[in-house]
């Protein structure tokens, strides 16, 4: 009897040391608890996206991304990220983070909230925070164009390492080898990224933006992106006249296929294993010129 007295003793003592700390005490209640509560936020924070007015604008890179974005700003006074600064990760986006984001917008005058470009493919997860009042900009440019361009600024601007397509020792590697590199590893995300978008089932409306066709026409693609506002107030500046310090703009629909046989050639295989069951819509989209 004495040692049972003794073992309530100790039990009612841990347990009350525990009552300072209950996921001592109770781990899986605690973490089943943990888990309902953040899953309750999620969920309350889905919806309120949801219920919002928002045009998503994904892209791949070098695809005149940058451009849009500033026509957007320029003709809608409500824009929101949701993609904190992830530097050389690859972007995924923040639904805690986009959700703040609009709150910070909620004051401005407009119907539509932009949310700032990201090169993201569709996932499932994604789907769940794309409602039928969203649009989705898909934003593309030529598979050849684009490893060109991207090779010629990931060099020209010094970034290295600072990028989440490639990783070289700059000291060793020439321009041929980083553009080998970019084949191997970006051409699989750029395909992905059309096919899923393509394949996707939204709720919201997809508008597909080619690069050369964007840059030609640029209000024919912002009347199609703002439902209902008056063609006579979108607004699109004189490139000449765009500070080129405050957005990366380098258009150009001149570009010269540089690409010797054998790169095209591997570049082709990539792309042909990804879509080999898959709608040739895709095929066309990723070689697509205007």
């Amino acid at each position: 009897m004495k040692i049972s007295a003794n073992k309530n003793q100790k039990f009612i003592e841990n347990f009350k040391k525990g009552l300072k700390r209950p996921n001592y005490i109770f781990p899986y209640i605690y973490q089943r608890y943990k888990s309902w509560k953040n899953n309750k936020e999620t969920e309350k924070i889905r919806k309120k996206i949801n219920q919002e007015n928002l045009i998503w604008h994904f892209c791949t890179p070098k695809s005149a991304s940058s451009y849009l974005v500033h026509l957007l700003i320029l003709n809608n006074k409500k824009h929101a990220s949701s993609i904190p600064y992830w530097s050389d990760r690859q972007q995924v986006s923040d639904f805690s983070f986009l959700f703040n984001s609009i709150e910070g917008q909620k004051f401005k005058n407009s119907k539509w909230t932009t949310v700032h470009h990201q090169l993201t493919v569709y996932d499932s997860f994604l789907e769940k925070y794309i409602s039928e009042k969203h649009i989705a900009i898909i934003q593309f440019r030529n598979i050849y164009k684009t490893l060109l361009s991207l090779k010629d600024y990931i060099i020209s601007t010094n970034i290295i390492n600072n990028n989440s397509w490639v990783k070289w020792d700059h000291e060793k590697y020439n321009d041929k080898d980083i553009l080998k590199l970019l084949i191997f590893n970006y051409v699989p995300f750029h395909v992905k990224f059309i096919k899923t978008w393509v394949e996707s089932k939204i709720r919201g409306k997809k508008i597909f933006i080619n690069y050369e066709s964007f840059i030609k026409n640029e209000k024919h693609y912002l009347e199609k992106i703002f439902i209902g506002y008056d063609k006579k107030n979108i607004i699109v500046p004189e490139i000449e006249k765009i500070d080129k310090k405050s957005i990366k703009l380098n258009l150009g629909t001149k570009r010269e296929n540089t690409l010797s046989v054998d790169e095209k050639k591997l570049i082709d295989e990539i792309v042909d294993i990804y879509t080999k069951h898959s709608d040739p819509i895709i095929k066309s989209l990723i070689y697509e010129k205007s």
